[in-house]
């Protein structure tokens, strides 16, 4: 159990949700109760080298890192700071809160919960991609091979540990996380994949050839990508949807899995399942609600 002494509250800028500020400083009052100190940083809403410095920073000392927004604002700020090893927690002040999965209203009674040591911890595992070297990047949800800006499939072969797997021809292909699995693979087809396993998902975005199912690999595996010849458009790769790079052909597209963690805390009363069943709309009977 950790002694939290110090915690780091963070969000990004965000003017059109005037509630923002009057939960953070619910969140420090909680904290200056509990006799924990408090770290506000309201983050720029980009993803440069300087944001990343700022977060670092003023983290540093913090035992716990409470980020306030929707599961995008939790990407991106658990990605730059997934390396200090400092445990998450998400308030949601989005819309669906598959990562932020604590609710405005529950605010006070989990921090405190959670002060009092009576949490859960889990790991979650991002890749990390490297292109030809000259590009690095991790991804928390997801990594998506696409085009830019023209509606027009691309194709590519896929090695796995060296080996041949398939060549795709499709609107694109995502390599998701288990933490990603509820986020664009899911919308792509892909299955759901309890997120503490050790996995990588391949899912392909509208693929020509219908016997192209998604697959699931360990996360020992090394996967290489490479375009064909035929594609002589701008093709993409976006980490999380938010870090975007180019991809060219004769370059060369490695993924690690499992390459980082991230702990995510949650109140001891947090079940996955039934985030589950709030946010994909399961288990409702509609004789019952008649």
């Amino acid at each position: 159990m950790i002694n939290f002494k110090k915690v780091a509250l963070v969000s990004r800028n965000n003017v059109s949700n005037p509630s923002f500020e009057s939960v953070i400083k619910a969140a420090e009052s909680v904290l200056r109760n509990n006799g924990c100190e408090a770290v506000v940083l309201a983050l720029p809403p980009n993803d440069s080298e300087h944001t990343r410095s700022i977060l670092e920073r003023a983290v540093k000392d913090c035992d716990l890192i409470v980020i306030f927004g929707g599961d995008g604002t939790f990407l991106g700020i658990a990605r730059k700071a997934c390396h200090l090893n400092i445990p998450f927690v998400g308030i949601n002040l989005g819309r669906l809160g598959f990562l932020t999965d604590i609710r405005e209203t529950q605010l006070k009674e989990s921090l405190e919960c959670i002060l009092r040591g009576e949490y859960t911890t889990e790991e979650r595992e991002l890749i990390r991609i490297t292109i030809d070297n000259n590009v690095s990047s991790f991804a928390l949800n997801d990594v998506v091979i696409h085009q830019r800006s023209i509606s027009r499939m691309i194709e590519l072969d896929v090695y796995v540990d060296d080996q041949y797997l398939t060549s795709y021809w499709a609107d694109g292909v995502i390599f998701a996380t288990p933490t990603g699995s509820t986020a664009y693979a899911l919308s792509s087809g892909g299955p759901l994949v309890y997120p503490t396993l050790s996995a990588v998902l391949i899912v392909p975005i509208s693929p020509h050839t219908f016997s192209h199912r998604p697959i699931v690999l360990p996360t020992d595996r090394k996967i290489k990508v490479k375009l064909k010849d035929s594609v002589k458009h701008t093709v993409s790769v976006s980490c999380d949807g938010q870090v975007v790079f180019d991809f060219n052909i004769g370059e060369e597209l490695n993924l690690v899995s499992n390459a980082s963690k991230i702990t995510l805390i949650h109140p001891s009363n947090y079940s996955y399942f039934e985030i589950l069943r709030a946010k994909l709309n399961w288990g409702h009977h509609p004789e019952r609600e008649r």
